[in-house]
């Protein structure tokens, strides 16, 4: 059974009867490499309007990233099944001002059909035990100003947010 059509079956999953898994994506030669490439075409149709990269392509930038940053995926499950429903994924780095250890959060994206279930918030606090583990002052990430979702999920956690200069997005930090 594909992904998709495990997907149309799932659409009635009630929040009382779900088991959230969240998973480190840690190779690129494994299922769970396979369940993000289909995530983010899901995140590119939704967010690019259905622009969809060649998947030659969008492997090749996949493969890079994933060399590079930290990647946990979020499956439900259900009746002995997983199904794959979101990821979030960011980096370390240094900040060249203050030279502090920061997280660079970098995508949150959870299938439209499933952002009723808070399994976005599950998602950044892995993101955020993760990057306490790794001695990171802080946690920053960009966030449009329209997207009212993650701007509450940022704030229910704690996040200090600033327009930014071009009006358009917030930056957003979550001191550890």
């Amino acid at each position: 059974m594909s992904l998709e059509e495990k997907l149309i079956e799932k659409e009635e999953i009630q929040e009382k009867s779900i088991e959230v898994e969240i998973k480190r994506l840690d190779c690129i030669e494994c299922e769970e490499f396979q369940n993000y490439i289909f995530l983010r075409e899901k995140y590119y149709e939704e967010f690019f309007r259905g622009m969809k990269p060649s998947k030659k392509r969008l492997t090749n930038l996949e493969i890079e990233a994933v060399r590079e940053k930290d990647i946990f995926l979020s499956y439900i499950l259900n009746q002995n099944e997983k199904i794959i429903v979101g990821y979030v994924s960011g980096k370390e780095w240094i900040n060249r001002i203050t030279f502090q250890k920061e997280y660079l959060s970098t995508h949150i994206y959870v299938l439209p059909n499933y952002r009723s279930l808070r399994i976005a918030k599950k998602l950044k606090e892995k993101q955020i035990e993760h990057a306490k583990k790794t001695r990171c002052e802080r946690i920053i990430t960009t966030v449009d100003k329209n997207n009212i979702a993650s701007l509450r999920l940022q704030e229910s956690l704690g996040a200090k947010m600033y327009l930014e200069k071009s009006k358009i997005s917030y930056k957003v930090e979550i001191e550890l």
